[in-house]
């Protein structure tokens, strides 16, 4: 379904808003892997695009992963 609406819609994904987020840094941050395989495969994203804070979207999924490392291992110790 996404597919064909990204297809027939010419969804444009480098679209930015007024933080400088595009669609590929909202599916890092909200870990929506299909979504981001769509975007991906479809060749008309800049996965290098910055938000205006600087971030790409691997810098959210690295942050989002140490977040949850840390957070697991201060759960385990307790």
């Amino acid at each position: 379904m996404v597919r064909v609406k990204l297809r027939h819609a010419c969804a444009e994904l480098q679209v930015q808003d007024e933080k400088g987020w595009a669609p590929i840094h909202v599916c890092g941050w909200k870990d929506n892997s299909h979504i981001t395989d769509v975007i991906l495969r479809s060749g008309r994203c800049d996965v290098n695009i910055k938000t205006n804070n600087g971030n790409t979207a691997l810098h959210w999924v690295c942050a989002k992963a140490l977040f949850l490392r840390v957070l697991l291992h201060v759960r385990c110790r307790r």
